[in-house]
């Protein structure tokens, strides 16, 4: 329930975000699917936390303001979190921490080659984040363990804001038609658990998609 309210007020939000332009050539719905490579930022300065993959797939609507200026807005799903490995007294412990999210960005883009077939962007802006499922699978001279974070008890924020930047190329096809494809970064701006410690998502992300014009 309280996901289901986050969402429809998140919707609402970016509505309001939206600028006054007409649905039209000014206008593309995008699709795009790729990987996420994460890890954690933060927290002990001991801890030396590992990347994992996780995929990425979404959706966004981009409106142009101007001939090279747009704003692009998006929603889709991430899998984040990061693993470990150490030495322990029992044994070697591997610990992996997949944590998914809804995430909604909100990016400017600027193009810096306008009126040619193939146009690279810069795009950065902020990105909520909704956690939509949290694991903690760890495993001690193979005696495995799967828990899930929130019924085990561990304190998880269920939302999450950051800054996201990149790059990405969009090649014109036809019709209108382009395809695009791009790498953003991540960086968290919230610690993801309640307890008070500096742990913090990182992401970095490749995607391809195909951009669609409307009207």
């Amino acid at each position: 329930m309280k996901q289901a309210s986050f969402l429809s007020m998140a919707i609402a939000f970016l509505l309001l975000l939206c600028p006054p332009v007409r649905l039209g050539a000014q206008a593309s719905l995008g699709f795009r699917a790729g990987i996420n490579v994460a890890t954690f930022g933060g927290g002990p300065i001991d801890t030396s936390y590992e990347y994992r993959e996780g995929v990425n797939i979404g959706a966004y609507l981009d409106l142009s303001v101007s001939e090279k200026v747009g704003l692009q807005i998006g929603v889709g799903y991430g899998e984040k979190g990061a693993d470990l490995t150490a030495e322990t007294e029992l044994g070697t412990l591997d610990w992996k921490n997949p944590i998914g999210y809804l995430e909604i960005p909100i990016l400017l883009r600027v193009d810096l080659a306008t009126g040619s077939r193939v146009s690279p962007q810069v795009m950065f802006g902020p990105t909520i984040s909704l956690k939509t499922s949290c694991k903690w699978e760890t495993e001690v001279s193979g005696s495995p363990l799967k828990l899930d974070c929130d019924g085990a008890g561990f304190d998880y924020r269920t939302m999450d804001f950051g800054a996201m930047g990149g790059l990405s190329v969009k090649v014109a096809l036809s019709d209108g038609i382009a395809l695009v494809g791009g790498s953003l970064y991540t960086i968290g701006l919230r610690s993801i658990g309640e307890g008070g410690d500096s742990v913090k998502n990182r992401a970095f992300s490749i995607t391809l998609g195909l951009a669609f014009p409307l009207g």
